[in-house]
């Protein structure tokens, strides 16, 4: 990921695009990275809540906490 971004030759250079409801938008390429980091984090959280509301323990969903623990293997 790291690699990839990183090789964004320019990461403030303006995208314009359309929505499913055919809206031109225009986002920096960063901005479009970021939001899809970031959505990622949104879906975490709904699995967790769908899981305590079936009974289950929720599930760890920190970035940093994942690291480490997967260090530790």
């Amino acid at each position: 990921m790291r690699a990839y971004v990183g090789s964004i030759p320019d990461p403030e250079k303006i995208m314009t695009y359309r929505t499913r409801r055919g809206v031109e938008v225009h986002n920096t390429v960063s901005d479009i990275v970021y939001q899809i980091v970031n959505h990622g984090s949104y879906h975490r959280g709904n699995i967790s809540t769908m899981l305590r509301l079936l009974g289950h323990e929720g599930v760890l969903t920190d970035y940093i906490a994942y690291i480490h623990s997967s260090e530790q293997m």
